[in-house]
């Protein structure tokens, strides 16, 4: 059974977060975003550096302690939005679970980087670990929603490219099929997650379509919607996702098809959790970084 605190959080933001994506306007919600993302206090217990990439900010968050194992994550945000100061609160509890450095990557947003800017960051950023000396055996890569997409687009592209394989990924609430409006999940509507609500086939400024720059026909290709993709050769991975989710079927049916091409692939759902519980103080959230610190310490000893 989800913790009161889980329930209680999901309550009270399904009225701000409905009227927000339902009267999607990037402009507003960045600011609104930003507003609530600066109350989110900052993580003392991990050093913060800045190390930007070409196009884009990046960081180190490192936990007060020796390590070799790098995880290298892509914050979620519908692909238009960003929350620095929750996230980087969010990667130091995994940094000191699974005792790991983290790369957190600010890529470029949509509307104004489009498709594949986003994606290129993401490459950059692995190269640019690899060029520093780090093993691939060493990195595992992680992301949470618009940012589970672009860890497993960035896996594709990476096999696609002949570049090392990481140690493992994985995805947290994550997006995998861009023109799915209809997940298939057997949910009553009052039971879906409200912070996420489901988007109907058509709305405007639908963060789906500013990703692709207004052209729709790629939602069919696989470093948009890694579903539709070939998942063979692909490291271990695992996904989490809350039972609440209108995206689970996303994450179940990834897990399943990358199963079926001979991934190691496992998928953890969370009953009643809400999209990226793992940023909240729930009880389920401390439990959930534990799982994927387990995984993330086994595939990189």
């Amino acid at each position: 059974m989800p913790s009161i605190q889980s329930k209680l959080f999901t309550r009270l933001a399904s009225q701000s977060m409905q009227s927000m994506f339902v009267n999607f306007d990037v402009n507003k919600l960045r600011r609104w975003i930003t507003t609530l993302d600066k109350l989110a206090p900052a993580p003392t217990d991990v050093d913060v550096t800045p190390s930007p990439l070409s196009h884009c900010e990046a960081e180190w968050v490192r936990p007060q302690r020796q390590t070799d194992r790098v995880i290298l994550y892509f914050p979620g945000g519908a692909w238009v939005m960003r929350t620095p100061q929750a996230h980087r609160r969010m990667v130091a509890k995994i940094a000191h679970a699974a005792n790991a450095d983290v790369f957190l990557v600010f890529y470029r947003l949509a509307p104004e980087h489009p498709f594949p800017a986003a994606l290129e960051d993401c490459l950059e950023a692995y190269e640019t670990l690899l060029e520093q000396g780090i093993d691939a055996s060493r990195i595992v890569i992680g992301g949470d929603s618009a940012g589970g997409n672009l860890t497993l687009a960035t896996l594709l592209a990476l096999r696609d490219q002949d570049q090392p394989v990481p140690a493992g990924a994985f995805t947290l609430s994550a997006c995998t099929d861009l023109g799915s409006a209809d997940t298939g999940a057997e949910f009553d509507r009052e039971d879906l997650d409200p912070n996420m609500p489901e988007p109907p086939e058509e709305f405007d400024n639908d963060p789906r379509l500013l990703y692709v720059g207004g052209n729709k026909e790629l939602y069919e290709h696989p470093y948009v919607s890694p579903l539709q993709g070939d998942m063979k050769g692909l490291c271990p991975l695992l996904l989490q996702v809350g039972g609440a989710e209108w995206l689970l079927e996303q994450s179940t049916k990834f897990a399943e098809r990358a199963r079926a091409a001979g991934v190691n692939a496992e998928v953890e759902v969370w009953e009643g959790q809400p999209d990226v519980w793992h940023i909240m103080r729930f009880p389920e959230s401390g439990r959930a970084v534990e799982h994927l610190s387990d995984f993330i310490r086994y595939s990189c000893p």
